[in-house]
């Protein structure tokens, strides 16, 4: 999967979708970014090199559905993801789920 076809996918879940940070005042949006590549590897050689990229997704509520429709896109795009969220954001009263996967 390419990183535009990963936005796109992101913002199919949500429209508030920004690479990087988000502008200020929203209270239900995502943030991603790319943070390196991981190698696949056969017969000793690298034979592709994938994006590593991580997902901020930003909620007022443990109860909305945003993060899990996010997982739940990403999954029936067979990209497999891992969530090491979430957090309270005390000062902007949010949650935040961070997820993190590398694309293929």
């Amino acid at each position: 999967m390419s990183l535009s076809d990963f936005e796109a996918l992101l913002k199919g879940v949500c429209p508030d979708t920004y690479r990087e940070a988000a502008p200020e005042g929203l209270s239900r949006y995502v943030v991603w970014g790319q943070d390196g590549t991981a190698a696949l590897y056969g017969d000793d050689s690298a034979a592709l090199i994938l994006p590593r990229v991580w997902i901020d997704v930003y909620t007022q509520s443990h109860e909305d559905a945003l993060p899990l429709d996010v997982i739940d896109a990403l999954n029936s795009a067979g990209q497999p993801v891992g969530i090491t969220g979430p957090e309270y954001l005390d000062k902007q009263l949010s949650l935040v789920v961070t997820l993190s996967l590398t694309l293929v």
